[in-house]
């Protein structure tokens, strides 16, 4: 609706000679229609429930204006809705997926609970050196915490201020080079207001 209002305004602004200020509205525009990913095309058939609204938003998110393309996972018609794909970075492509799970969330007031998405979204990455030293080498996972090994490959660091997120880092081709899982849950619960605030932590 919006884009359409603006379309209109830029056909009369052009039509009445106004062509400086067309110009920064077509700028506008333009931004507009790159800030949506294709995640809202690979759902354009799902019915417009919490998780279809969640995922675009994380979407939104982790993408903003990366070259990428998302693919759905199995029927997009059940329950628990996947989406996978790429997207790509200066000096890498990232594997992502996105899951998504209606929930139902406790009222603080004991009243009834709130429909609500549990979005989970996952990164996939390699970087070109050893695991100790890519942590310092992305910025990312600089201040993270160490939270133990799962195994003597892999160890886990947390973000150092959401629960919600953390990072596998496991050493692969011989320990000179570094596979990273990163994850992200967060409970989806109204547009554009997700219950654990975003941040801007899907910079690589």
């Amino acid at each position: 609706m919006m884009l359409h209002l603006a379309k209109q305004l830029l056909s009369r602004l052009i039509k009445h000679g106004a062509i400086l200020l067309a110009g920064v509205l077509f700028m506008v525009m333009s931004v507009t229609v790159q800030a949506e990913t294709s995640m809202s095309k690979v759902l354009a058939k799902q019915p417009d429930t919490t998780c279809k609204t969640g995922l675009i938003d994380a979407a939104e998110r982790y993408i903003e204006f990366r070259e990428h393309r998302l693919v759905a996972v199995g029927e997009l018609d059940n329950e628990i809705v996947q989406v996978t794909g790429y997207q790509a970075y200066m000096d890498r492509d990232v594997q992502l997926m996105f899951a998504a799970v209606p929930v139902k969330l406790a009222a603080a007031d004991a009243s009834e609970p709130s429909d609500a998405c549990q979005i989970t979204v996952e990164q996939v990455f390699i970087v070109d050196t050893p695991c100790i030293a890519a942590r310092e080498e992305v910025n990312r996972f600089k201040k993270w915490q160490f939270m133990g090994r799962l195994s003597p490959n892999t160890f886990v660091l947390k973000h150092p201020e959401k629960n919600i997120e953390q990072a596998y880092l496991t050493g692969v081709l011989s320990g000179g080079a570094c596979q990273i899982l990163t994850q992200e849950i967060t409970q989806f619960l109204t547009p554009n207001t997700p219950s654990s605030a975003a941040s801007d932590d899907s910079q690589l």
